[in-house]
Formats: C-alpha cells, structure tokens, sequence
C-alpha cells in the first residue's frame, strides 16, 4: 500500500540522488579528465604534459588514483607573482620584495 509518508520519502530519496549525481559531475577528474595509466604496480592519473608541470594522484586502483587526483587538484594554490611584470615567484627562483614587485623589476 503506497501511503503519503511513502511517496514523501521517495522523493527525498530522489532529491539526495540527485544532489550526489550532480557533486560527483563536479569533481576535478570529471572537469578536468586527466590521463589514466598503469604506473608499476600502482594507477596514475595526470593532468598536464608531465608530473613536474601537471597535477597528478596515485593509487592502487585507478579510483584511488582519481581520488588522489582530487585531493591534489583541490590543494593547488596559484603563486605569488610580481606586481608589475606578472612573473611567478617560483620563476628562476626570484622572491617579491615586500611591496609586491620582483627585485628585477625593482632594480629597474
């Protein structure tokens, strides 16, 4: 017998489904679709032309592997660049002075 507390929880069950459907299209390696390949005996996804440049996660299983992608695409954090000529900080390991600007550019 279909009753209406029933029908009520069907729909909220739905509703939940749905909600999960939609985080997990929003997950980096769905967004960004890294490689998927055997590394040894473990699972690698990358994303970009190689590990020193992209994003890359490991596992043992390639669901480990893009699990891992996730956590390290989500920790990523854009560097510092200088003020007036855009450079990154990390860019032949020059630093910012305190008032934003690469000391090759201060030197100017």
């Amino acid at each position: 017998m279909t009753t209406e507390q029933s029908v009520l929880n069907a729909a909220w069950n739905a509703a939940v489904e749905a909600q999960n459907t939609a985080t997990a299209w929003r997950a980096p390696h769905v967004l960004m679709r890294p490689s998927l390949m055997p590394d040894g005996d473990k699972w690698s996804a990358l994303y970009g032309d190689n590990i020193m440049q992209g994003v890359v996660g490991y596992g043992d299983t390639p669901e480990e592997a893009m699990a891992d992608f996730d956590k390290n695409w989500l920790s990523q954090t854009i560097p510092a660049r200088c003020g007036d000529c855009g450079r990154a900080v990390d860019d032949d390991g020059m630093a910012l002075d305190p008032t934003g600007y690469c000391f090759t550019c201060k030197a100017d």
